[in-house]
Parts: structure tokens; sequence; C-alpha cells
């Protein structure tokens, strides 16, 4: 029932974030037709959008990139963020186009590179 409505899920408007040692815990508000759900995503902290800065993408770019990085699936990926596995595609075409890359394996190492050289690693 719900993948039928994903169309008119609204973007979550806050994200709680709790992080915790190693690890992050991120809570989100989603809200499709008379349906409203909460989203909660852990993980242990590693590569976010703070760390890929120097690629020169946009933010929804930078926001995909991280997930492709962390293994999602375009499909993950659009449940994660609100949108459509067609637009997470469309933002993959650009990040490998503005990367100079062909696959998102080139895309996530090239992502956990500049990660590690933006805190030192």
């Amino acid at each position: 029932m719900f993948q039928q409505q994903s169309a008119s899920v609204s973007r979550p408007r806050r994200v709680l974030l709790i992080e915790r040692g190693d690890n992050c815990l991120r809570v989100r508000l989603l809200a499709a037709g008379d349906t409203t759900m909460l989203l909660v995503d852990e993980r242990a902290r590693g590569i976010c959008s703070d760390d890929l800065a120097a690629l020169g993408l946009t933010g929804r770019e930078t926001e995909v990139l991280v997930w492709v990085a962390r293994g999602k699936t375009n499909q993950d990926t659009a449940m994660i963020l609100g949108t459509r596995p067609a637009t997470v595609a469309k933002h993959l075409e650009r990040i490998f186009r503005k990367l100079g890359v062909e696959t998102r394996t080139a895309a996530a190492a090239l992502a956990f590179e500049v990660a590690a050289k933006s805190i030192g690693g």
C-alpha cells in the first residue's frame, strides 16, 4: 500500500540526530496521505556529507553519494531521502560526470578517499 502512495510522501522537515561514540541514530517523521511514519536509521559514524565538500557536488548529490558509499541501492536511497529511485539515478549520472567516474564503486571509493583526507586519515 505504501509503495503506491510513495509519490506523495512529504520530505522530512526535521531530523533528530543522536550521536554516541562511533554510532549515529537518525529519526525522521514522514507523512503520506493519512499515514504518518517514523524513519529510523542507525549506523556507525563514518563518511558524512561534511567530509565531501571538496568534491563540488550539490547538497542533494552529496547526500546520494553518502548513501551509495554506505552500500544503499537506488531504491533504498530514494526511500531514505523521500524521493524516487529514478531521481536518485539522475543524481548519480551527474555525480559520475562531476567526479569523472563510471561506476557506483568508483564514486564510493573516491568519497571514502576524500573523507579520509578531510578528517586527517
